[in-house]
């Protein structure tokens, strides 16, 4: 695989896709899901705690639909892993 890629969409948009930022993004994601799913009934993490992690959860999502396929494959290695 190249240093950067270009993922198409149905829609016809381009973007460039460098393979190590979107497994990063799919990482993140992963992490701040499972931080949100064990925080929502701990009485330590309040709702803006959990706002946030639905914030940083959405941001690395996004990172990873723009790329595409390769997103989507990176999604599931790491559901394979959970």
């Amino acid at each position: 695989m190249s240093p950067v890629d270009l993922a198409q969409r149905d829609d016809g948009y381009r973007a460039a896709v460098i393979p190590p930022l979107v497994e990063r993004h799919v990482g993140d994601a992963a992490f701040y899901w499972t931080q949100h799913d064990r925080s929502v009934h701990s009485p330590l993490v309040d709702l803006a705690e959990l706002r946030r992690f639905d914030h940083l959860l959405d941001a690395h999502l996004d990172g990873t639909q723009v790329a595409g396929e390769t997103g989507w494959q990176g999604g599931l290695v790491w559901t394979a892993r959970l």
